[in-house]
């Protein structure tokens, strides 16, 4: 079970250096740009970071961002639609984490 300050960190910006390096340029430095770029992105583009022997976003999640779980869960996928289903169900269930833990910290 992962805790609401594990949820904050994973959801946080990153720095400039640690951001994800898109195959035409752009930056990502959120989870949450991570899925407004899947949706927006060239399939050419997506295909550049998906192959079947690679997955750059999986390995982005799990080793800046520390999310072994979803890292975990988008590993195999090489779909685009599938990979930002997963990623929008992800942030939402950490933006509902943070949340709890907000009323109940305001509860005490």
């Amino acid at each position: 079970m992962i805790t609401a300050k594990e949820a904050e960190h994973i959801l946080r910006p990153v720095k400039v250096q640690h951001a994800f390096q898109l195959h035409m340029g752009a930056s990502i430095h959120s989870l949450k740009e991570m899925a407004e770029a899947l949706d927006l992105m060239a399939e050419k583009s997506f295909q550049h970071h998906v192959s079947e022997s690679r997955n750059d976003f999986s390995n982005w999640v799990k080793d800046v961002l520390g999310d072994d779980e979803l890292a975990a869960t988008i590993h195999s996928l090489r779909n685009r639609e599938a990979i930002l289903k997963k990623i929008d169900d992800r942030i939402e269930q950490l933006e509902r984490k943070m949340a709890e833990s907000h009323v109940t910290t305001k509860e005490l």
